[in-house]
This record gives structure tokens, sequence and C-alpha cells, in this order.
């Protein structure tokens, strides 16, 4: 199977990629009430990355790529999530999700640790409270035995990395090796403090952001958005929603 070619979209074409995705998918009709764990965190991802898209719009029409690139990664991690927990068989995916919510209380037990580690007195009051906390973490830890002390890694315990390597699904694992190849490592350099990820904001510099941001920021992030949402489609049984190459009539447009 031959490498997925990377076309060479320009900026207007790239804008007009991605708000027709966003359009399309803000029209898509709501999901039926989920009745799993599974289906309810699979439609509740879609969601986000509707959401997600929007404004994601909103800033590469405005040319604002740096802060763009920093929205697509999340639609990048996003899928990596989405496709690690849903391209399993249906037993091992339940799991997953099951994993997935129970980390919350991992999330905000630690939250509360670190906090009162530095100020005891603010757990004055909170009592009530952090029992109902502690029990339901150790619930969770007594299923997931190693929930709490694989956190530093994510729900998953194994990190974005990971989880891409794992995905069961050889057309997902291809989409984000060429992801990472083309895009990812530069959307972490904007979404973190450095050098590179400031550089755009430098007084006279004529190159203020790599010019592949303005084709990958809007063909990745209208790609993972489609895919997510046809992701909770194969959950919930229902229609998906046209495919990316069925936009190619507003992709030349506006």
């Amino acid at each position: 199977m031959g490498e997925p070619a990377v076309p060479p979209y320009d900026a207007k074409a790239g804008k007009s990629f991605v708000r027709a995705v966003a359009g399309r998918l803000q029209k898509a009709g709501p999901f039926p009430p989920p009745d799993s764990i599974l289906k309810k965190v699979a439609c509740a991802i879609a969601r986000v990355a509707v959401r997600r898209l929007v404004p994601l719009v909103a800033l590469v029409d405005s040319d604002a790529w740096p802060e763009a690139a920093m929205v697509a990664r999340s639609l990048v991690e996003l899928d990596i999530t989405a496709s690690y927990m849903l391209t399993a068989d249906e037993k091992e995916a339940e799991k997953r999700a099951q994993r997935f919510l129970k980390f919350e209380v991992v999330q905000r037990q630690n939250a509360i640790d670190r906090v009162i580690g530095q100020k005891p007195d603010l757990a004055k009051g909170t009592e009530t409270e952090s029992d109902y906390l502690k029990e339901q973490h150790s619930l969770a830890v007594s299923e997931f035995s190693d929930l709490a002390k694989s956190a530093s890694r994510g729900w998953s315990g194994i990190g974005i990395a990971g989880m891409a390597a794992k995905i069961e699904s050889e057309v997902s694992r291809r989409f984000f090796d060429l992801v990472h190849r083309h895009a990812y490592p530069l959307y972490c350099d904007y979404a973190h403090p450095s050098p590179v990820g400031i550089r755009h904001a430098w007084t006279g510099d004529v190159q203020p952001w790599p010019e592949s941001l303005t084709w990958s920021v809007p063909l990745f992030s209208g790609q993972c958005a489609v895919r997510l949402h046809n992701f909770a489609s194969v959950v919930m049984g229902v229609q998906q929603t046209p495919s990316i190459a069925d936009l190619e009539e507003p992709f030349g447009s506006g």
C-alpha cells in the first residue's frame, strides 16, 4: 500500500476546506441518547471536536496560524485517544472507555493532594467531599490497579505516543504517521513555551511561521474532526457524515 500523498494546498484553499468541514459537521443531527459508557465517551469526544473546530476556523480566517496549530494539536490528540479506544474489539473498547472515565477521580485526587500538601488549611471544611473522592479513587484503582501509578502518562498509562503505536486500525496508524512526520511536533512547539513557539512574535521576522501550517492545520484538523464524528456514528449505529472526498466542491470555493 503506497504512501498517502500530501496535497499542495494553499492558504485560501485550506481555509475553504476547514470551513466546509465545520459547516457540515454543525449541520449533522444529534446522536441518540447513549446507553453505554463507550457510547457516552464517543459522543462526547465527537461533540468536543466540533466545538474546537469552529474557533479554529475563526483563527485560520484571521491568519492566526500558530494559535490555530495549538487547537489542531488538541484535535490530533483527541483523534489518537478515540482511535486507541474505539478501534479495539468491543469488549476491550468498553474497558478502555471505563478506564478513561475512572481517570477523572485520579486527576482530582492528585490535584487536591498537591494543593493541600502546600496549604494544609485548605483541607478544613472539605472533609465530606474529600472522603467521597477518596472512596471513588479507591474504587477506580481497585478496578484498574495501575491507574494511579501511571497517572503521569495520562488516562491510558502509556501516553499519546504509546496509544498511537497500539492503535489497531492500519488506516488510523498510517494517518497518524503522516501527521507526526509533517505537523505534530511543530504544533507542540507552539503549544509549549519554546523558542520556536514564540518566534512568530519577534519584531522584524520576515518569515513568522512555517508555510506548512497553512495547509497542515486546516487539512489535518478537518480530517480529525470528521474521523471523530464517524467513530461516534459507528459506535452509535447511525449514518456517518459524508467523507472528506464529498467536500471537494466546497473545498474549492470561498
